[in-house]
């Protein structure tokens, strides 16, 4: 079954890049990991047989090393085949030539356009000055893949700094826009969980749980559920336990579910599916030792 090299980026989930930087503001780690994420979902949108079949182009925006984590066969890097048969082939054996010969163009073709179509993404996402060193004199990004722009990006830019560390833990207390859903504010909490994780610096799961509480608390949306949540003991003040008793239906005057004083703290329960570590985090993919 022959691969098309025909795609449209109409069949990328993510069109455009979120800006990765300015000429005034340089990549950062959290824009670098928004456009790990696109750029990975876009490779992974784009279906092959390579690699186990389960993971699209993944390849092109990791490691080898990183996508042996999230599957058990190597992704292939393709190769143009040969144009013309070995002299001496014999007819039948051209006729089996010429149809391996297309299956493998097509695949390599395939391969290329992608490549070509997600490093053009990441180069439209950021000022040309910070990806410089890997341009040449006359074909500038044509010889460079997307995971050669990347790595760079990763290597130069991608440390978590702990200015980084401190905004991110600011972030918690971000003001809920209450036109959205709660469910939001416990995004908000999770997310700065897992950058914290990332740069070896986790936020406690009690400083989580305040945090949220005062964002709610402030909203002015909750008087009775702050209060009801005040009065329990300290050892319920899990994660957990905080999205089951700021919930709608508590917002709505319904009675929560009672809360379990002894459950199991959220770090030792599993992770959201998207904070478990499928595969390690960018730094660890990208940086120099995995490349």
């Amino acid at each position: 079954m022959s691969t098309s090299a025909q795609f449209k980026m109409s069949d990328f989930p993510h069109k455009v890049l979120d800006p990765i930087a300015t000429t005034t503001v340089p990549p950062t780690y959290a824009t670098l990991k928004v456009a790990q994420r696109q750029l990975s979902t876009n490779a992974a949108a784009i279906p092959t047989l390579n690699g186990g079949g389960a993971h699209g182009h993944m390849a092109l925006t990791l490691t080898a090393r990183a996508y042996a984590d999230i599957s058990d066969v190597p992704f292939d890097i393709p190769v143009a085949p040969p144009a013309n048969p070995p002299v001496g082939t014999t007819q039948p054996q051209i006729t089996e030539f010429n149809r391996i010969h297309q299956r493998n163009a097509d695949v390599y073709n395939l391969y290329v356009a992608v490549n070509n179509a997600l490093r053009q993404q990441l180069l439209d996402a950021l000022p040309k000055i910070y990806v410089r060193a890997l341009a040449h004199p006359i074909f500038e990004f044509s010889t460079v893949t997307c995971l050669d722009l990347l790595s760079h990006l990763w290597t130069k830019y991608g440390t978590i700094k702990p200015a980084d560390l401190q905004k991110n833990f600011q972030s918690m207390y971000t003001p809920w826009n209450t036109a959205e859903p709660i469910e939001t504010v416990f995004l908000q909490l999770d997310e700065a969980i897992a950058f914290s994780i990332d740069g070896n610096d986790p936020i406690s799961e009690a400083a989580a749980v305040r945090a949220g509480y005062d964002v709610l608390a402030h909203s002015g949306l909750f008087p009775q559920d702050c209060k009801d949540w005040r009065k329990l003991p300290l050892v319920s003040h899990t994660l957990a336990n905080f999205h089951q008793h700021f919930t709608l239906p508590t917002k709505t005057g319904a009675s929560p579910p009672p809360l379990d004083p002894l459950a199991t703290p959220i770090f030792s329960r599993p992770l959201p599916l998207w904070l478990q570590p499928r595969f390690p985090t960018p730094l660890a993919f990208l940086s120099p030792r995995s490349l």
